[in-house]
């Protein structure tokens, strides 16, 4: 049998989790859900020198 390579598939991970392989398939569901949670927590925090100075 022979195997083709699809290049545009190098770096993807076939567990659905990420659109790119970075482990997170080998996290049980407790974990990658904690993993989520800390991901948004973090993404809806600013750091404070990007906020922006009032006025006044």
């Amino acid at each position: 049998m022979r195997v083709q390579t699809n290049s545009s598939d190098v770096g993807r991970c076939g567990c659905g989790r990420r659109e790119y392989c970075d482990g997170s398939h080998g996290l049980t569901e407790a974990q990658w859900q904690a993993l989520k949670a800390k991901e948004r927590e973090a993404a809806g925090q600013q750091p404070a020198s990007a906020e922006p100075k009032k006025a006044g």
